[in-house]
């Protein structure tokens, strides 16, 4: 009971910041220990920039350009696995986060803010221009498919094949968990507040 009590109370505080209702960066609940209830044992990796560009450097693609998508803007990776072409508008230079692929199933986001045209950064649209030259063709237009299947991957698989198989290799603790606390660190470190990073992120699939 007291576990559930805390979540609750962790996730209205969660949309109080959202909401900039409370001037903090930090959810004070995460400073609330309860005995006998499991909890985070370490510390959420946050890499460096340098750490970051190796990472890209060994990752082939898609999963660079996926890894790249997800550190520039914040996403999770069940809205990158849901993402399609006509979700981007290279010339206004913005994309629309509206759906997520959890498991397999398409669902979309339903936040206030799921509506809304985020920006893409110009080094990110080239990035992924130049992945669409090399993309599969699908009948629903992904930009991240199975070759295989012509269907979204599955999260898990990229990250036990690729992220902490290169993690290994650079000797980090890279996986899918690592890229929301890097882009906060990011967030934090140019003066962004905790509510402007929050608004575009959906529910972790892995």
């Amino acid at each position: 009971t007291k576990a559930h009590v805390k979540g609750l109370l962790r996730r209205l505080l969660e949309k109080a910041m959202l909401w900039e209702l409370l001037q903090v960066q930090r959810n004070p609940m995460e400073l609330v220990e309860l005995k006998g209830v499991s909890k985070r044992r370490k510390l959420p990796t946050i890499l460096t920039v340098d750490q970051f560009h190796s990472v890209l450097q060994q990752l082939p693609q898609p999963y660079r350009t996926m890894v790249l998508v997800a550190q520039c803007m914040g996403l999770r990776v069940s809205e990158i696995l849901g993402l399609q072409w006509q979700d981007l508008d290279f010339d206004r230079a913005s994309i629309q986060v509206s759906r997520g692929i959890v498991n397999g199933r398409v669902g979309y986001v339903k936040t206030e803010y799921s509506q809304d045209l985020l920006p893409l950064d110009p080094d990110l649209a080239d990035a992924l221009l130049a992945w669409r030259k090399e993309a599969p063709l699908t009948p629903d237009n992904w930009i991240f498919p199975n070759p295989k299947t012509l269907r979204p991957y599955h999260p898990c698989y990229i990250e036990k094949r690729h992220l902490q198989r290169v993690g290994k290799q650079l000797e980090l603790q890279h996986g899918w968990h690592t890229v929301v606390p890097t882009y906060r660190s990011v967030q934090a470190a140019t003066g962004a507040r905790t509510g402007q990073h929050q608004k575009i992120h959906g529910q972790q699939a892995c």
